[in-house]
């Protein structure tokens, strides 16, 4: 730093006698630019125009004190007389944790009401007022309203105004503070329990089914992996790539695929395309089959689906990679819709839950913009970071819950989810599944599959290698990419292909009483 400065914007009042010194540190010079309406001060803490002062450790205490006379600052208006002035303006750059504002009257002086922007009430001793303020905001100004009798004074500066002004104008800005920081506050936090509360009661609450089993050793139904995932760990929403993963591992366990794999790097490189037709197929397997061997190249006598081939591919064509993303999302809404066929989850609720979180965080904007950028109550900027942040929070956090909070299984729904929960509780209970294994590998590889399905595989597998050594499994013929971890990371390896065709099909080629703040003196300053 290299001084202070203090700033007080021209007004009606006129300063005389200014006088200025520092206490703490010693000034160098002072540039007065100030005016008979204004002050500007340019107080100099090191030589003119020298280099900046870097401050000492825990920084350098400098007061800096202004005393002034003023002329003109009462105003005298048909029935009332006020003195309407700032002790802090909008034009200090920083906020203040503690600010003491002090007014000192004769004794023959006594103002018959006052008013604070913002509201303060003042500690009186004798004739002297004391205004305290706690966190006040950069930008935003404090200053005081004194009234006094008609006619108390002489010379005093006309202005054309009474008193129901005054109080029209103390009454707007009491309802606008009221309303933003009480009422509306008081209204979204009400409306906002009723609206969850309700929609929890009425749409949210799960029916009593008669089922109380802890865990499943079998599976708990025949449906293929990809719509166990978009049920159970989806809630109904669509598949994912654990429940793509999941196909993909239960087709080569079958005989359909195979993986091409890169030993050093212990990585599947492609799915190597065996057979596309078997009467065991659902048409979502066999829609994938299709869609595989369309974009899999022929390499020697097989055809693969080569993942990096495929990413070069989709770099250069756009086109293709638009083709390829349509495909893998149809193939996701085919699930989708067998999904919804089933009625498992009803989820009005939380689509509702969802619309309000939305309309929460809105409106918690619209009161943290309005107020911010408002000059008569900036000074609620503060309180309105924590207040309305917290609705923010609330609805950020609704719009993220689960489904199933303010969603609603049906009876069979809840059932069947309770059910395959339950499987995976058995499969991830080490104890459980060492006590109780699957009694063939080929069990082993069907669970295996439904763990990709469920998100737990690696978990799983893990279990499993402890329970079944490597030797056994090869011995009884199973698939060995299945007891390796790589093979199991299908789901992750296919992911990065979608995420390239996504981002390369989705790039761009192209003078009355005086308003709230209206008082005289306030300005600001600083360091410079």
């Amino acid at each position: 730093y290299r001084g202070l400065i203090r700033k007080v914007p021209s007004d009606w009042v006129e300063y005389s006698d200014l006088k200025v010194w520092t206490e703490g540190m010693d000034y160098t010079k002072i540039e007065n630019y100030s005016t008979k309406n204004s002050i500007d001060l340019k107080v100099w803490l090191v030589p003119y125009n020298g280099s900046p002062r870097n401050p000492s450790k825990g920084g350098d205490l400098v007061t800096l004190h202004i005393t002034y006379k003023v002329e003109g600052i009462v105003q005298k208006g048909n029935d009332i007389s006020q003195i309407f002035r700032k002790y802090w303006g909008e034009g200090w750059g920083q906020p203040v944790k503690d600010l003491t504002a002090v007014f000192i009257f004769p004794d023959q002086l006594k103002p018959i009401q006052i008013y604070s922007h913002p509201p303060v009430k003042p500690t009186n001793e004798g004739n002297q007022y004391i205004f305290e303020v706690k966190n006040m905001p950069s930008h935003t100004f404090g200053e005081v309203r004194f009234l006094f009798p008609e006619g108390f004074f002489e010379n005093a500066k006309s202005g054309n105004f009474d008193l129901e002004d005054i109080k029209n104008i103390e009454e707007s800005f009491k309802q606008k503070v009221d309303f933003w920081k009480y009422q509306l506050p008081i209204i979204l936090a009400v409306l906002t329990i009723v609206v969850f509360f309700l929609l929890f009661y009425f749409m949210g609450r799960e029916h009593n089914i008669n089922y109380n089993a802890y865990y499943e050793r079998e599976l708990p139904s025949k449906d293929e992996p990809e719509l166990v995932n978009a049920v159970v760990k989806k809630l109904c929403m669509g598949v994912d790539n654990d429940g793509l993963g999941a196909c993909i591992l239960n087709l080569y366990r079958r005989g359909y695929v195979d993986f091409n794999v890169n030993p050093k790097k212990e990585k599947v490189e492609g799915i190597i395309i065996k057979r596309t037709t078997g009467n065991d197929l659902a048409d979502t397997e066999r829609q994938l089959l299709s869609f595989f061997a369309k974009y899999a190249a022929n390499i020697g006598d097989q055809k693969i689906f080569d993942f990096d081939e495929l990413k070069r591919r989709f770099r250069r064509s756009q086109k293709e990679a638009k083709q390829f993303t349509q495909e893998l999302n149809a193939w996701k809404s085919l699930i989708k819709g067998k999904v919804k066929e089933r009625k498992y989850l009803l989820s009005a609720g939380a689509g509702l839950s969802k619309l309000y979180s939305i309309f929460l965080i809105f409106i918690s904007f619209i009161a943290l913009f309005t107020i911010s950028n408002s000059y008569e109550i900036g000074f609620l900027s503060t309180f309105a970071k924590y207040i309305y942040g917290i609705f923010c929070i609330t609805g950020a956090i609704v719009l993220f819950l689960p489904v199933d909070v303010f969603g609603r299984w049906t009876k069979t729904g809840r059932e069947y989810y309770l059910k395959w929960k339950n499987f995976e509780n058995y499969l991830k209970d080490y104890s459980l599944l060492s006590e109780y294994p699957p009694s063939s590998v080929i069990l082993w590889e069907e669970y295996l599959v439904y763990a990709t399905a469920l998100g737990i595989a690696e978990e799983v597998r893990k279990h499993m290698s402890k329970i079944i050594p490597e030797e056994l499994w090869k011995r009884e013929g199973g698939h060995m990419y299945m007891y390796y971890p790589y093979g199991l990371y299908i789901s992750r390896d296919f992911g990065s292909v979608a995420s390239t065709a996504v981002a390369s099909s989705s790039s761009s080629s192209s003078g009355g009483a005086g308003g709230v703040g209206g008082g005289s003196g306030g300005g600001g300053g600083g360091a410079f």
